[in-house]
């Protein structure tokens, strides 16, 4: 070979190297370095996710907590009005149930059992936790599957009593859910490391 030609391929080769070596290797760290910023934000993007969807389900229970406790308190107050005009009443044996009360009163009976289902699923993650409050919410179950909105006055004493009882309960199981799902969402950053698994 004649060696200016291999001079030439010398030069050639070790210019290419001085060129291509450099942007190789700025390649492969800039490679590296969009790749480290991409897992970043993928792991940013799921943090957000993951709070905004505990932000989502603290609002549901939020609300389903109001609506146990406008049950509740609406139970109460039923309770307390027809006790009101009975003790009023000269005759206890005839008492007028009106239309509107027995509405209001058969609405509850029917929700009860609906109600308690729905306590029970929400409340399913915490069993363990608390597992008096969960073996209650079963027999308030059965409980809410036997009430009868018909009967004479005694009967409906007792069955607002227990309705009175079961969505107490509730509106109790319903806090605990709200208390657990606020400290789930929350911990990372009262741990002081919000890149803890939320």
């Amino acid at each position: 070979m004649d060696s200016e030609l291999l001079k030439t391929i010398t030069s050639i080769s070790t210019d290419a190297i001085k060129i291509i070596g450099p942007a190789a290797i700025t390649a492969f760290v800039g490679f590296k370095a969009g790749k480290v910023q991409l897992e970043l934000k993928i792991a940013e993007v799921e943090r957000n996710n993951r709070f905004k969807a505990h932000e989502l389900l603290f609002n549901y229970y939020k609300d389903w907590q109001s609506h146990v406790t406008m049950r509740y308190d609406q139970l109460v107050e039923m309770f307390g009005t027809i006790s009101g005009v009975i003790a009023a009443s000269k005759d206890k044996e005839e008492f007028p149930l009106n239309t509107y009360v027995l509405k209001c009163f058969g609405s509850y009976v029917k929700s009860a059992p609906y109600d308690v289902d729905i306590a029970i699923r929400d409340f399913d993650t915490l069993k363990l936790e608390y597992q008096l409050e969960y073996e209650i919410l079963q027999e308030h179950k059965r409980l809410a599957a036997s009430l009868r909105r018909m009967g004479d006055l005694d009967q409906i004493f007792r069955t607002i009593a227990d309705l009175i009882e079961i969505y107490g309960h509730i509106h109790r199981c319903a806090n605990l859910i709200v208390g657990a799902q606020a400290k789930m969402a929350l911990n990372p950053y009262i741990s002081g490391n919000p890149n803890n698994s939320l």
